[in-house]
């Protein structure tokens, strides 16, 4: 099942909107894999920033595309 985290982003302590973790990226001028990063450690991303995972959006729930999607993420991580 494919999921999509939606984060708040908080300036200061004050928010500024829900954003995916590209989004995000794209806005504050970060990586995309460490929106991610600071939400789990709670960390402060150029000195002012937090994230805060506001939702997760469930994609699809076919079980074909879950297979398929286990059996990807299989071969990206191990390689070929």
């Amino acid at each position: 099942m494919a999921t999509k985290k939606l984060y708040t982003i908080y300036d200061n302590g004050q928010s500024i909107g829900e954003y995916s973790s590209l989004e995000a990226a794209e806005l504050l001028h970060l990586p995309c894999a460490t929106i991610s990063s600071y939400a789990s450690s709670g960390a402060k991303a150029l000195g002012r920033y937090t994230f805060v995972v506001a939702s997760e959006l469930v994609f699809c729930t076919d079980p074909l595309f879950a297979e398929w999607d286990k059996v990807r993420k299989q071969i990206l991580t191990t390689g070929r």
